[in-house]
This record gives structure tokens, sequence and C-alpha cells, in this order.
């Protein structure tokens, strides 16, 4: 296929931006090339559903499968794969290409794999409720026909026989009414159409084969050893080591503007923190190129952490009071990677005699991940040491679960999942959460509208809260505590340090992403305006989130090669 001319490279939105309406999750960006001859590329930068504010959202795509030739996804948290079978789900199926690293696939196939049986799961529960209310409706229909009939029973005489009226009382009668126009129904045929039915799962395991079968793997770049994939004859993307998760990459691409002109766009990704002594997969790279956009993520660019031997202290601290005077400590982790490193350092602190008691591991998917760690992990890590066993750690899952609780001696549960949104927490929160002998810690950050964002926002003693499915507010006894010091992702220290590394053209713009608007993100806006940087950048941007996920009025900005920024259609 000969080249075309490219006349404009344009930047959508679709996720990653925290507002009112939605978290930071829910990663997806639009990468479009536009050229000459009215034809365009469409590139996608991961798949990601939401988690907290804007699940409602999951179950619909930003933009038509069949305008889109290419889908990279960073990395297999769900908040930024979470959507990718849903390409093969829908009226036009995808014919594009999916790529990914080695790690991710593998990652975000286990990943992908939970959640449609987790979909399937609470289908089943939404619909046995859809059709349970559905008989309670046609029942109340029956109550009301008869009560409002106009016959009535008779004796052989033919006299009124209120003894043998089988009319409902009066009682009855209203309940069934007030549940009738409640809903608004008149007729039959109402129910079936004012009563809306459960959604179907966003995506089947059969979707999920389908998104991983055809996804291509491309294995990193480094600096001496570049490897460019190429999309379509003009455009070309590399994978760079993000240092986040097992598999997490940056993405650079390379679009060639003719006159043998390159362009270079870079998206960070989620970016791993470097002032950890722990890096299973080694550190965030930062690449050399003279880039002409940048977009980044600052899911904490409003915080400087603790250094992790500060952190890591108090949590040990916290451990050691634990196991003498509590009976369980309950940590609900994220399954890939949060749960590995947790493992590792208590595993560490026991065999150092810090503390007696059992280390269990309750989550399928992060006993998947632990595996995987432990094979592909750089050994200087140690996650090659993450082996079941009676001086590590044991498995275990919902049929041992009750006869372990039962044990006596202080025992620590790490567990899933990390934002308390669903999972075996979920067992664990219902049960000890009104239990003072009971300690929970949240590690990291904890989505808006999440029950995790709940506990940790305002910890403190005979607090009431809801769960899921659970009538009554739970009296919150148990000890809550939360710790940042193992958080997965770069703090604005750390931000800081790979921002001064970028090489950016002169008028380059660096696009804010992943954080929350008005708060993470905007310091960081903040913060660098005052290190005077736009005498390299032209201007740090905040892509406007106001109907954000609806393509026909997403805010859209374009670099063309004289740097100038204009709106497509309104905003900037």
């Amino acid at each position: 296929m000969p080249k075309r001319t490219v006349e404009n490279i344009l930047l959508q939105h679709f996720g990653g931006i925290g507002n009112d309406d939605q978290s930071l999750t829910g990663s997806c960006h639009n990468l479009i090339i536009e050229y000459a001859d009215g034809t365009e590329t469409s590139i996608i930068i991961d798949m990601g559903a939401f988690q907290g504010l804007g699940q409602d959202l999951n179950p619909f795509l930003p933009f038509n499968t069949d305008s889109v030739h290419a889908v990279i996804v960073t990395h297999g948290h769900i908040d930024h794969c979470g959507r990718l079978p849903m390409l093969f789900n829908q009226k036009k199926p995808f014919g594009g290409d999916i790529y990914t690293s080695e790690l991710t696939k593998l990652v975000a196939h286990t990943a992908l794999l939970d959640s449609a049986k987790i979909f399937a799961t609470e289908y089943e529960k939404e619909k046995r409720k859809y059709d349970k209310f559905v008989e309670e409706c046609k029942e109340a229909r029956r109550t009301v026909t008869s009560y409002e009939s106009t016959g009535v029973k008779r004796d052989s005489g033919g006299n009124r026989n209120e003894t043998h009226d089988a009319r409902p009382s009066k009682e009855i009668y209203d309940i069934a009414k007030k549940l009738l126009r409640d809903q608004k129904i008149e007729k039959e045929a109402d129910i079936y159409t004012k009563i809306q039915k459960p959604l179907l799962p966003i995506f089947t395991p059969d979707d999920v084969e389908t998104a991983i079968q055809g996804t291509t793997e491309v294995e990193f770049s480094v600096d001496k050893k570049v490897h460019w994939q190429e999309i379509c004859p003009e455009v070309s993307f590399s994978l760079w080591n993000a240092g986040h998760v097992a598999g997490s990459a940056s993405v650079v691409f390379r679009v060639a503007t003719g006159k043998a002109k390159m362009k270079y766009y870079l998206f960070s990704g989620d970016l791993g923190p470097t002032r950890t002594p722990i890096h299973p997969f080694g550190l965030a790279e930062v690449p050399n190129f003279p880039f002409d956009v940048v977009v980044a993520e600052t899911t904490y660019g409003n915080e400087v952490r603790k250094e992790f031997h500060v952190g890591h202290r108090e949590f040990e601290e916290s451990v050691i009071k634990a196991s003498t005077t509590r009976d369980r400590l309950i940590i609900p982790s994220f399954a890939l990677d949060r749960a590995q490193m947790l493992l590792f350092l208590l595993i560490k602190m026991r065999q150092e005699g810090k503390f007696k008691g059992k280390i269990y591991l309750d989550s399928p998917l992060a006993t998947v991940y632990t595996d995987l760690y432990r094979q592909y992990g750089v050994p200087e890590s140690g996650m090659n040491e993450l082996k079941p066993g009676s001086g590590t750690f044991s498995f275990i899952d919902a049929t041992l679960r009750e006869g372990i609780l039962a044990e006596e001696g202080f025992k620590i549960i790490v567990t899933s999942s990390g934002m308390a949104t669903g999972g075996p927490i979920m067992t664990y929160l219902l049960k000890y959460l009104a239990d003072i002998r009971t300690t929970f810690f949240f590690m990291g950050y904890m989505a808006e509208g999440t029950l995790g964002r709940d506990l940790t926002d305002d910890i403190k003693p005979k607090k009431l809260v809801r769960l899921p499915d659970v009538e009554h507010p739970i009296e919150v006894l148990a000890r809550v505590k939360r710790f940042n010091f193992i958080s997965g992702h770069m703090d604005q220290k750390d931000l800081w340090e790979w921002y001064k590394k970028l090489h950016l053209r002169p008028g380059a713009r660096v696009v804010l992403v992943h954080g929350e608007r008005d708060s993470s993100t905007l310091a960081f806006k903040h913060f660098l305006g005052r290190r005077k940087i736009d005498s390299t950048a032209q201007g740090i941007v905040i892509p406007e989130a106001d109907n954000i996920l609806v393509p026909d009025v997403n805010e859209i900005y374009s670099v063309f090669w004289t740097q100038k920024i204009f709106s497509r259609k309104g905003g900037k």
C-alpha cells in the first residue's frame, strides 16, 4: 500500500479522566491520523472498564468498531483492558488488529475470563430477581382483578354469602394496587415492557478467547534495539517498559508526515514508582525521541508519598500490633502486582520473627498471577520465592475458608478485590466489619464510588457503611487503616523525574490524563507550570471531560506540523 499524505494528527479521549460522573478509570484514547485524500486511520490505546463512578457506561462502546484499525493495550488491569472483548460482539465485528506485550496478553487473558465469570454470575442473580418480581406483578394483577370483580359468592338459596366470598382482603388489595401503580402497570403486557430486564453480560468467555487469539505480541524496545511494529505505511509504534505491573508498557507512535519528517507521540500508560526497592519487572524507561505530544498519567500528581522505608516501617509496626491484639488481619488487594508485593513483604517479616501466624492468599486471580510473577519476575526482585508452603503462605478458597477462619491463632489473609468492589473481600467485610477483633488494611488508591473509598475516606470507629445486597448498614467496629507506600503508580516526585528526562520538541503539547481532574491532574498541571516548562512545551492540556463518552461532542485537538492548536468540534 503506498503512503498517503498526512494532513492532521488528532487525539480523542473516551475515559481515564476523573470528574463528578466517572472515576479516573476506564482508560481509552483514540489517535486519529487524517490524510489529504479524506481517509483516516484510527488507533485505540486501551479499552478499559470503569470502576466505581461511571460503571453504567461499561455496556457501551464510545466508537464504531468498524472505524478502528488497531487497538493497543498498555497492560492487563481491567481499567485498561476490561472492554476489549466487546470488540467481537457488536453488530459490526472488529476487523482490525490488537497488539500488546507477551506478559500483558497472559495477564489480560486471565483477568478477562475472570470478569466474564463475574458478569455471568451477576446476570443470573439479577435474572432471578427479575423473574421473581415479574411473578409478584402478575400476582398483584390477579389480586386486583379478583377484588374488583363484580361477582360474589351466593348460597344455594341465591343469597349473598360473605363467608364464601373468595375476594382478597382490602389490605392485600391496597398493597397490590400500589405495586402496580408504582410500576405504571395497567395491563398484562405492561409487565414486560415497563419492568427493565437485566442487561446481558457485556462479553462472554468466547468473546475473551476470540480477542486473545487475535492479539499480536510485540516485544519491548530498549535504547539500543527499537522494535517498530507497523500499523500502516505511515504509522508504526514501539512498546517500552512502564515498570507498573507484569507486561505494562508505554507506547511510542512514529508518524511519517512527508519529506522524511517524523512526528512522535508518547502515551505513558500507568507508570510504576522508582523509589521502592522492589521492582518485579524492572523500572520504567523513558524513550529517547523528540516528542510532539506526550499523554501522561497523573494518578498521584498531587501527592508525594512517604519514602518506602518510612511507610514500610509503619506497616510493619501495624502488622505486629495486629498480631498481638487481634484475631485476624485482612488485606484486600489488587490481584496483580499488589498481592505479590504484600506476600513478599509479609513472608520476609515472619521469617525475621517479627510476628507469629499463618499467611493465606484468598483470590483465584491472584493465585494465577503469583505463579506468573514467580516464573517471569526478574531474579533480583525475590519474586521467585513466592512458592506456597509451610514457611511461606497457603492458598485458600470458599470451600476451605470457614474451617481456616475457625482455627485458633492469629492469621493474615490477603484477598481481593483491592477497592472492595467484589470478590472474596465482600464475605470478610460482611462477617468482620462489626468485629472489634479484626483489622482491615487497604493498600493504595481507592476510586471514587467504590466501597473501599467509602471505608477509607473517613476512617473512624462506629462508622456505618452499606454493603451490596445487604438490607441494613453495618457498624464498623473493626480497625481500618490505609497504606500507600507500595503503590503501583509514580507519585508527583517520580512523575517529575520521569518528565525531566523527556525530549520535547519546541511547542510540544503535554496532555494529562488518568487522574482526578480537579485534584491530582490539576495539581500536576500547576506543578509543571510553576517550573516554567512552557519554554519547551507550548501548553499543558487537561482534556475536557464534559460528554467525554459521546463521540460527536468529544474534545478533540490537533497538532499541525506548525503546532497550531484547533478544535475540531467545539472546545479549545
